[in-house]
């Protein structure tokens, strides 16, 4: 008898175990799941409201008459999509302060034309900067997504599509970075590659 009960405490037990671990398993996966999907989201307004658009910011003129950027204000701007965390606020600032400090020595004459003043800065306004390109794609793929508890990756690949075919961009596309924050998928750092 007490045999009996040992071996049916054991089987109770393993089959618990094995309840347990399945459980966990199947939790990762949809887990992943929502994450993957989630972060295709976050891709989608990325594409639609800063890679594949003229967001700026743009040259104007300041209060005493010379060239400026309104960083802030293009920060700002990017807030209201709420993809985007603040390590990523801080590299958009660090990329932008040096055209930023140059175009403020330079007097405004007006709307600049192409070669007035933007030879001489870092930074170009007249095409998307994300795309380095003045033509906008069909679309994007997003290529080698990786999750990875808090932190994943993924590549932003554009497409243009001309009688039913995909023409790939060759040469250049973008690797995103994500990290979670309070349960919510931010994204840290946008590369341009190959690099300029």
């Amino acid at each position: 008898m007490r045999n009996i009960i040992k071996k049916r405490t054991k089987d109770i037990l393993i089959l618990g175990l094995t309840f347990l671990l399945f459980n966990c398993k199947q939790s990762k996966v949809e887990t992943k799941t929502s994450d993957d999907k989630t972060i295709k989201e976050i891709n989608q307004i990325l594409y639609d409201n800063l890679v594949g658009v003229e967001r700026g910011p743009f040259p104007e003129k300041n209060d005493s008459g010379y060239v400026d950027i309104q960083i802030e204000d293009y920060i700002d701007g990017l807030r209201k999509f709420k993809i985007f965390s603040e390590e990523f606020f801080k590299l958009e600032r660090e990329r932008l302060e040096p055209c930023r400090k140059t175009l403020i020595s330079l007097k405004y004459t007006g709307d600049p034309e192409p070669g007035d003043w933007e030879n001489q800065v870092s930074c170009s306004f007249f095409h998307m900067y994300w795309l380095r390109s003045q033509e906008e794609p069909t679309n994007f793929e997003i290529k080698n997504l990786t999750v990875s508890d808090s932190i994943a990756k993924s590549n932003m690949m554009f497409f243009t599509e001309y009688e039913g075919k995909k023409s790939y961009w060759e040469g250049h596309y973008l690797e995103v970075q994500y990290h979670k924050e309070r349960d919510e998928w931010r994204i840290t750092q946008i590369l341009r590659l190959p690099p300029d």
